[in-house]
C-alpha cells in the first residue's frame, strides 16, 4: 500500500503484475486470503476493497467512520476483520456484508488478528489494551478472561498467555498475539490455568475434577482425575516436577506429573483460594476461604497457623529468597510475616479485598491486585511506588511479566492489560528523598522513562516532557534529533487527546508535526514528511506556514496535481504565499534536495 492511493501486486521475480486504483486516500493496510483468491486493501478513505487476483474489485466494505489501520482474513478466507481510527473493529463477509461491530476501545484500534477456528478475534489499541472478542452471528461480547472467584488467565515467564472463557476451550497466545492455539479436550468447564516455570508445560483444571498437562506444542501430555470435585486452585512447584491441586471439597494435595498424590496438606476448613512456594519449595504458604493462613514444611506438616482473627486472608506470596511471606486481606491491607508468625510490616493503600500478590524475582518489589479496581507496586520497605488505574471492575489476577519487565492484570471488566512496571516518578522520588524535580530533570537524569511518561494523564507533565525533548532536538546527531522530535510529538499529541478543546494544545501539536516534517524532508523520507504535514494541516488548516510545508511535502512526494491545487488556493487569498512557497523549495535545494516537478512549481511561483 502507498500514500499515492494505490496498491501494487508484484510477482516474486520483481515484475509488477497489477496496479490497483480505486481508493481516494492512502492505502494503509493490505492482506491476502489464505486460499489465494483475494487480496484486500484498507485505506484512510475509510473503505476496504476486496480484489480478485486479476485486479478486479470483488466487493467494497464501507462502514467505518475513520481510516483503516489493519485488516486480516479468517483462515477459511470467508471473513475479514478490520481495525480503524474510529475506535472500532468490524467483522465482514468477503461478499461485502458487515456482520459485527466491536466497540469498547477508548482510542483507535491499531491491530487485529483472526485466530484459526474463528472462535474469537483479537484487537489492540493505542489505549494500551488487548481485547479478546467472541465471534457470534447475532451479537458480540468480550471474551471473559476471569470470573468473580476463579482465575482463568495465566501468563508464563517465557511470554505465553493462556485464557479461558468459562467453556471447555483454552486459548494459547504469544505475548504479541501472533501465534494462537486452541486446546479443547476437556469435557468440563475450565476453572484454573497455570504454567510451569520456564513454560515447559501448562496445566489446566475443570469443574469435573480433571487436571490436564499440555506441551507447549498443544499436545496433551497427561490427564489426571482427582475425583469429581471442581478444581479450585493450581500451582506448579519451582522445579516443575509436581503440581499443587486444590479442590472444592477443601482438599489441597501435591500430585506428581505422573498422576499420583505425593503429599496431602490437611488443615483448612474450607477451599484453598491461594498458595505459594518459596524458591526451593521447602515451604508453602496457603490461605483458605475460611480466612485462615497456614505455612507448611516440605513434609506437609503445618508449622504455622494464623486464624481469621488476623483479618480474613484472601491472597498470599512467598519472599522467594527469605523466610518471610506476604498475606493480603479482605480489608485491603497486606501484611508481611516471618515463618514463626511474627508480623513485620503492614502495607496500606488498597481500599478493598486483595485478590492477588506476586513478588519480583529479586525480592525488592511486589505487586498486588484488589477489588478496588486497581493494581499497585510496592517496595519491601513499605512504600507504595505506583498505582495502576484503568480497570472498570475488580482486578482478579496479577502477574509480573519477567520477559518484559512489566506486569499483567486480568479483571472482571473482561479485559487483560499489560502495564509498564516503571515506578511513578513523583512517588518514587519522594520515597527516596529526592523531593519533587521538574519533568525535564527527571528525564535528564534517567529518573523517568519516556514509556512511562507517555501514558501519563497529567497534561502539564506531558507538555513539559514535549518541550524538553524539543529542546534536545538541536544538540545531538541527526538520528538522535529525529528521535527526540518524535518523542516530543507523541507527548504533545497525548496531551491534546486528553484536552481536545484546548486551542493552545492544537497550536503546539501542529507546530510539533510541522517541525518533524522538516526533519523527514531533510532525510528524504517524503512519505513520512507528507503524513506529518497532513496532521499539522488538519489541526490548523488556516495557517500559511503549515500550508507551505504541506505543499512542499506533496511536491517532493510527486503529488503534483494536489500540490498545484494547494498553490492556487493560497495564491488567491494571501499575497505572501507565493514567496513563502518558493523559499521552502529553495531551502531544500540548497541542501541538494530536488523535486521532480520543481520546474512546474517555479513557473507558478515566479510569475
Amino acid at each position: 500500500g502507498s500514500a499515492d492511493k494505490t496498491a501494487r501486486l508484484w510477482r516474486i521475480n520483481g515484475r509488477r503484475k497489477e496496479r490497483l486504483r480505486a481508493h481516494l486516500g492512502t492505502v494503509s493496510a493490505v492482506a491476502f486470503s489464505p486460499d489465494g483468491k483475494y487480496m484486500a486493501t484498507g485505506s484512510f478513505d475509510r473503505d476496504i476493497i476486496i480484489w480478485n487476483m486479476d485486479g478486479e474489485v470483488h466487493s467494497l466494505l464501507s462502514g467505518h467512520e475513520l481510516g483503516i489501520n489493519d485488516i486480516a482474513f479468517s483462515d477459511d478466507s470467508r471473513h475479514l476483520i478490520s481495525a480503524s481510527k474510529d475506535k472500532t473493529a468490524r467483522l465482514w463477509a468477503v461478499a461485502g456484508e458487515e456482520l459485527q461491530v466491536f466497540k469498547g476501545h477508548e482510542e483507535e484500534v491499531t491491530s487485529v488478528a483472526f485466530p484459526p477456528g474463528e472462535d474469537f478475534v483479537l484487537t489492540a489499541s493505542t489505549d494500551h489494551e488487548l481485547k479478546i472478542w467472541l465471534v457470534k452471528k447475532d451479537a458480540q461480547e468480550v471474551l471473559r478472561t476471569v470470573s468473580p472467584q476463579l482465575s482463568t488467565f495465566a501468563f508464563s515467564d517465557a511470554g505465553y498467555m493462556a485464557v479461558a472463557s468459562g467453556t471447555e476451550k483454552i486459548y494459547i497466545l504469544d505475548e504479541n498475539a501472533n501465534s494462537i492455539r486452541t486446546l479443547n479436550k476437556h469435557n468440563g468447564k475450565i476453572t484454573q490455568l497455570t504454567f510451569a516455570p520456564k513454560a515447559n508445560y501448562m496445566v489446566s483444571g475443570d469443574d469435573r475434577g480433571v487436571v490436564k498437562l499440555w506441551g507447549m506444542d498443544g499436545k496433551e501430555m497427561r490427564s489426571i482425575s482427582t475425583g469429581n470435585n471442581e478444581i479450585t486452585f493450581l500451582k506448579v512447584t519451582p522445579d516443575a516436577k509436581n503440581i499443587l491441586v486444590g479442590t472444592s471439597d477443601g482438599q489441597l494435595n501435591l500430585w506428581t506429573t505422573e498422576g499420583w498424590v505425593d503429599k496431602r496438606f490437611a488443615g483448612h476448613t474450607d477451599i484453598v483460594i491461594d498458595a505459594a512456594f518459596n524458591n526451593d519449595a521447602s515451604l508453602l504458604v496457603s490461605v483458605g476461604r475460611d480466612g485462615s493462613t497456614a505455612v507448611w514444611d516440605d513434609n506437609a506438616r503445618r508449622i504455622l497457623s494464623l486464624d481469621a482473627r488476623n483479618g480474613g486472608a484472601t491472597a498470599c506470596s512467598f519472599n522467594k529468597m527469605g523466610r518471610t511471606f506476604l498475606v493480603g486481606y479482605e480489608s485491603g491491607l497486606i501484611r508481611q510475616w516471618d515463618v514463626k508468625g511474627n508480623p513485620l510490616k503492614v502495607f496500606g493503600g488498597h481500599s478493598n479485598r486483595i485478590r492477588g500478590i506476586d513478588v519480583s524475582f529479586d525480592n525488592r518489589t511486589f505487586v498486588s491486585a484488589s477489588d478496588d479496581k486497581t493494581a499497585r507496586l510496592w517496595d519491601m520497605q513499605g512504600n507504595e511506588l505506583q498505582i495502576y488505574s484503568g480497570h472498570k471492575d475488580i482486578v482478579n489476577s496479577i502477574l509480573l511479566n519477567k520477559s518484559r519487565k512489566g506486569l499483567i492484570t486480568a479483571s472482571r471488566d473482561n479485559t487483560i492489560r499489560r502495564w509498564n512496571k516503571s515506578t511513578s516518578y513523583e512517588e518514587y522520588l519522594a520515597s527516596y528523598g529526592f523531593g519533587k524535580l521538574s519533568i525535564a530533570d527527571q528525564l535528564k537524569y534517567n529518573l523517568l522513562e519516556f514509556d512511562s511518561l507517555k501514558r501519563s494523564q497529567n497534561i502539564e507533565d506531558l507538555i513539559d516532557g514535549g518541550n524538553y525533548y524539543l529542546s534536545r532536538a538541536i544538540s545531538y546527531d541527526e538520528e538522535q534529533n529525529l528521535k527526540f522530535r518524535q518523542n516530543s510529538v507523541i507527548l504533545i499529541a497525548r496531551a491534546a487527546r486528553l484536552d481536545k478543546e484546548n486551542a493552545d494544545l492544537k497550536q503546539r501539536l501542529a507546530g510539533a508535526y510541522h517541525g518533524l516534517a522538516w526533519d523527514y524532508l531533510v532525510r528524504k523520507d517524503f512519505p513520512k514528511a507528507l503524513t506529518s504535514t497532513r496532521l499539522a494541516h488538519r489541526e490548523l488548516p488556516g495557517q500559511l506556514n503549515l500550508a507551505v510545508r504541506y505543499a512542499t511535502a506533496l511536491l517532493y512526494h510527486e503529488d503534483w496535481n494536489e500540490t498545484k491545487i494547494l498553490y492556487e488556493e493560497w495564491l488567491a487569498k494571501d499575497s505572501k504565499a507565493k514567496q513563502e512557497f518558493l523559499n521552502e523549495i529553495l531551502r531544500l535545494e540548497e541542501l541538494g534536495i530536488y523535486a521532480r516537478y520543481r520546474r512546474q512549481a517555479k513557473e507558478i511561483l515566479q510569475k
